[in-house]
């Protein structure tokens, strides 16, 4: 009777090529790894960690991450309790200007869980401030890390297209639950940015190899500034959300009903 020691290797790369060139692919579609429960396209939800075959999803939740139960048709107290802990609880400090602005920011906060319900491409959301320090890399984060965890790829503003395509590439390529442009200080004007926010499947060529890849476009787009400057077809494609803490050091002030709101987030 033999024993054998297992050790974590790559598998042969004869052995993927076969598998790649099967028209037929011997293996269930993963278009990207979730760290929360999110709805397939039939509409139906898991909780239960491992693939989902609706979405093309693998759930792996953060260690420690337990989900309540989640009711089929949730009643009018359910409704209300998750009212409260997303309207009041999660973004209640922030200095919304209208209520456009509150409306949108609850829309990108609900998006990651429900990406897959949307065939097409989802606008990106532009969040603004007139002055530094008002909270806007705050809002984002806690919009987004409920429904995507850690997967959220923070890029800088880069300074030609020849940058985007390589950025653009580099993170749609790895599928990442949301992408966030922070702190835009010029116009943000791109045309593979453009190109990517209205692409179902994204085409780019790899950094340093002459192979094209094609991939579906799901993440959740983002970006920050202050009164930041938009081409206008990025413009078209985005939604304001605008806080203006009405001071001109707003990173001073006080009275949040969470002193710290990222561990509260997460």
């Amino acid at each position: 009777q033999k024993t054998f020691t297992l050790y974590d290797c790559a598998p042969p790369l004869g052995v993927v090529k076969d598998m790649l060139a099967d028209p037929v692919m011997p293996v269930p579609t993963l278009d990207r790894v979730v760290q929360a429960p999110v709805f397939g396209s039939d509409g139906t939800c898991t909780v239960t960690p491992g693939y989902h075959p609706p979405s093309r999803t693998y759930y792996a939740p953060p260690e420690g991450l337990v989900v309540p139960y989640v009711p089929c048709e949730p009643t009018a107290e359910d409704v209300e309790q998750a009212k409260h802990l997303l309207i009041t609880e999660l973004i209640g400090d922030f200095p919304f200007v209208d209520e456009p602005d509150r409306a949108h920011a609850m829309a990108m906060s609900l998006l990651p869980y429900a990406r897959d319900l949307i065939s097409g491409p989802t606008p990106a959301h532009s969040l603004e401030a007139p002055t530094p320090g008002s909270g806007k890399t705050l809002l984002a984060h806690a919009l987004l890390f409920p429904g995507c965890g850690t997967d959220i790829k923070t890029l800088t503003q880069t300074k030609d297209e020849e940058e985007w395509k390589k950025v653009m590439t580099a993170a749609i390529r790895d599928g990442v639950a949301a992408i966030l442009i922070d702190n835009v200080n010029r116009t943000l004007d791109s045309a593979s940015l453009s190109s990517a926010l209205t692409a179902d499947i994204y085409s780019g060529r790899i950094l340093g190899h002459s192979d094209m890849i094609e991939v579906p476009v799901r993440c959740v787009w983002a970006f920050t500034g202050n009164n930041p400057t938009l081409s206008t077809e990025i413009a078209r494609r985005t939604i304001r959300i605008r806080i203006d803490p009405g001071m001109d050091r707003p990173f001073l002030r006080d009275g949040f009903r969470h002193d710290d709101l990222n561990t509260w987030v997460a």
